[in-house]
């Protein structure tokens, strides 16, 4: 049996042929593309959650609440409302410090917005009904409380407010 003289008769003699290889170079280097998109795509998700949850701005925001500091904790939790909008918890907290620091129209977006996260949420539909109410929107205070007490019908303090705002809307 003769050897292959150069690499092209060895080539030849595995099959391989000259279109072939590049059909299959060409292949190899798709999959490697797709692969290392893949993986660099991978990494910036898990980059950006890691940078910067809601959940981990609400902890930060938390913590600067413990230590007094508001204007601390109001920027961590605008910054996890910006950057998970969908987390709840920023938007319930920052509702209740615009409440605290009488930031009624603040107060009443950040609610609504927790309000449309979690529809059937009583104890934020009750602080909903309460911001409405400063802002002198009566219907909308008057169905966010209603809303809260049907959700929360053992809840004194609930059923009491939605009391309390009857007489007033009466």
């Amino acid at each position: 049996m003769d050897m292959p003289r150069d690499r092209s008769e060895t080539a030849a003699a595995a099959g391989i042929t000259p279109g072939s290889q590049s059909t299959s170079s060409k292949r190899l280097a798709v999959i490697v593309a797709v692969a290392i998109v893949a993986i660099i795509g991978s990494a910036l998700y898990s980059w950006k959650m890691m940078s910067g949850t809601g959940e981990e701005r609400f902890n930060k925001g938390k913590a600067a609440m413990e230590a007094h500091d508001e204007a601390t904790a109001e920027r961590e939790w605008l910054a996890g409302a910006k950057e998970q909008p969908d987390y709840l918890l920023n938007f319930v907290e920052l509702g209740s410090l615009y409440l605290g620091q009488r930031r009624f129209p603040e107060a009443l977006k950040a609610y609504r917005t927790a309000a449309q996260l979690a529809p059937d949420n009583g104890q934020i539909l009750y602080h909903l009904s309460f911001a409405e109410l400063k802002q002198r929107n009566f219907p909308q205070a008057e169905a966010a409380g209603i809303r809260a007490a049907q959700i929360l019908p053992n809840d004194p303090e609930v059923q009491g407010a939605l009391g309390m705002m009857e007489a007033k809307l009466d």
